[in-house]
């Protein structure tokens, strides 16, 4: 069941895109809702899905709102502090597998459309690349101003401490 799970779901993100953030809290639910033997519900704590996605508590909140806004996940809170929510894993079956497919089929069709079919998007993607690289550009100059400031503090690389290490013995 899980398995199937698993493709269903990557079947159904390739129709209905949803943000990396969001992928990895699915499938962290995915593997839990397995292990506990594909209960309807279940509670675990926030602050460890948040640890085993890697995500800060705001892109965790808005990743479990997306999957909720997208029908994969329920979410009910304790209304206690320090008491662990309640999630219920919602699996991909019947007529969504038959809309999924379907959505798919649509997207590969048109994937494998002739170029010069596909030549009016292109312009689009392009303006849409070149507004996102403008927008990013500050923030590349102040994460590459703050790596540089980060590697002057650094002492020496991580081959140099192999190298000491392997002539003292």
């Amino acid at each position: 069941m899980y398995h199937s799970q698993i493709d269903l779901f990557n079947r159904w993100k390739h129709a209905y895109p949803v943000p990396a953030v969001a992928i990895a809290l699915w499938h962290e639910l995915a593997i839990i809702w397995r292990d506990t033997g594909y209960l309807s519900s279940f509670s675990y704590p926030n602050q460890n899905l948040q640890a085993l996605c890697g995500l800060s508590r705001r892109e965790f909140d808005r990743a479990r709102n997306v999957l909720i806004d997208s029908g994969r996940i329920r979410y009910r809170e304790s209304g206690q502090k320090n008491k662990a929510g309640e999630y219920e894993f919602i699996p991909l079956t019947g007529n969504e597998q038959q809309t999924v497919q379907r959505n798919v089929q649509q997207i590969e069709h048109k994937a494998v459309q002739q170029p010069e079919q596909r030549t009016d998007a292109q312009p689009e993607m392009a303006k849409i690349v070149q507004q996102t690289a403008q927008q990013n550009e500050p923030l590349n100059v102040q994460r590459n101003e703050q790596q540089n400031e980060q590697a002057d503090k650094k002492p020496a690389g991580l081959f140099s401490q192999f190298s000491v290490m392997a002539r003292k013995e």
